[in-house]
């Protein structure tokens, strides 16, 4: 129980990255996951020293020193390599100590699952009160200024009317993951036990007060899962179809209470909706959509610029005048083609490995396997990365990617430890659960 206590309370500040005493939690992660990994060195090094891993973190450095050179070659440093140096030296060592701890505790995939989901548990609840308190909702945002999570100019309009918890990137990478976790709660509603739906309203309800983008999210992972099981079972999927009807009456007709409370939230939140109903109909002139129609949004690097990219990010005002938010532009501007081809490949060869969690779980005790499990988060990454890019780019460090890594290298762990009926720990004492067994 306290591994899954630390375990929870480490994906917290992972996905979240809220200050701590003036510093977001980040950094404050580098020194908590490098001390876990020296004091169990010897058992840590068991995963950390195989082969794949190895090479996986080799390509990992090899792109940041390819993005290094590109940027200094163009006079733009290395000011936008930060959240892939975050990557290497603090997001992944915290996911190996969580998988670590988790593996322990004898949990298997399920603990990964359930400890992802209170830690979202945890951030609803700070989102609602800050919505229902705006006393409160300033103190989190003074405290997040004061660390350096954002910067409050770029932030005073929105205000208004969002920007609910205690996390970074609160306009994009928070509400993305929450609702990516109200459908994962959802998922696991369907396939493995009814108490998991305890979490979607919660965990929907802080993704959509701080984006739009939330609806888009909850759509393609809801259609995900009613397409899943209607293969296996379609009195299933035709349950699901319904509940997911009944979630949107439900959100229909609680809007006017929203809009009693927070009458600038409940306008901007209609003109999400609204923006998704004309998209529907073929309108992508408006909002969100415009992006895909704005000519202005796509101005790709040419020439050689094509080719290596120029090291930067293209989301503000810079020198080569073209201002986006589309990821698949930035990626072109941020290394080029070179770079563009190799992340998405790596991308999707990692959610493949991340769908062998179905092959890995038939090993496992049949009171921890999670029915196609596997092959969900494998579509649901895919098919949302593939949407949010239009927005923003997604191969970065944010809440969602943070979860990704996390499921990635929990999927790693599995093809290096063969669970069993017993967990034996680095003490040689049992528990019940898995049992370890290094696979050479």
């Amino acid at each position: 129980m306290t591994r899954k206590i630390m375990s929870t309370i480490l994906i917290f500040l992972l996905f979240y990255t809220p200050p701590i005493m003036g510093h977001r939690s980040l950094r404050i992660l580098i020194f908590v996951s490098l001390a876990y990994i020296l004091i169990n060195f010897k058992y840590v090094a068991r995963f950390i020293s195989n082969t794949r891993f190895l090479l996986q973190y080799a390509i990992w450095g090899a792109i940041i020193i390819y993005i290094l050179i590109v940027g200094h070659a163009s006079g733009n440093g290395a000011n936008y390599l930060a959240g892939q140096v975050y990557w290497l030296i603090s997001v992944v060592p915290t996911c190996i100590v969580v998988a670590c701890l988790i593996q322990k505790e004898g949990l298997g995939i399920k603990g990964v699952l359930d400890c992802s989901l209170i830690a979202g548990f945890a951030q609803s609840i700070i989102a609602i009160i800050a919505f229902l308190s705006p006393s409160i909702k300033q103190l989190l945002i003074s405290s997040m200024i004061q660390g350096h999570v954002f910067k409050e100019q770029t932030y005073t309009y929105e205000l208004l009317y969002r920007l609910f918890g205690y996390s970074g990137g609160l306009t994009f990478g928070m509400p993305a993951l929450q609702s990516f976790l109200a459908m994962l709660a959802l998922f696991l509603t369907v396939n493995y036990k009814p108490k998991y739906f305890f979490y979607v309203p919660f965990l929907a309800f802080s993704a959509i007060i701080n984006a739009r983008t939330s609806f888009v999210v909850m759509i393609i992972c809801g259609v995900i899962i009613i397409f899943q099981r209607s293969n296996d079972n379609l009195k299933k999927a035709f349950r699901i179809l319904v509940l997911v009807v009944l979630a949107i009456i439900v959100l229909v007709v609680s809007l006017p209470v929203l809009e009693n409370i927070a009458p600038d939230t409940f306008n901007w939140i209609s003109r999400g909706i609204n923006e998704l109903f004309l998209a529907s109909r073929g309108n992508l002139d408006q909002g969100y959509f415009s992006y895909l129609t704005n000519s202005n949004k796509w101005i790709f690097p040419d020439g050689i610029g094509a080719i290596f990219g120029y090291g930067i990010r293209v989301m503000g005002n810079n020198k080569y005048n073209s201002a986006t938010d589309v990821g698949f532009v930035n990626d072109m501007w941020f290394g080029g083609l070179i770079y563009l081809v190799i992340a998405y490949i790596l991308f999707v060869m990692y959610c493949k490995r991340i769908k062998n969690i179905d092959v890995h779980q038939l090993d496992c005790p049949e009171a921890l396997r999670i029915n196609g499990l596997g092959k969900y988060l494998f579509a649901s990454f895919i098919m949302t990365a593939f949407f949010l890019n239009f927005k923003t780019f997604i191969i970065d460090i944010h809440s969602l990617s943070m979860l990704f890594i996390l499921m990635l290298i929990y999927a790693d762990l599995f093809d290096m430890y063969a669970p069993s009926d017993l967990l034996s720990n680095e003490h040689g004492n049992k528990r019940k659960g898995f049992k370890i067994v290094f696979r050479r």
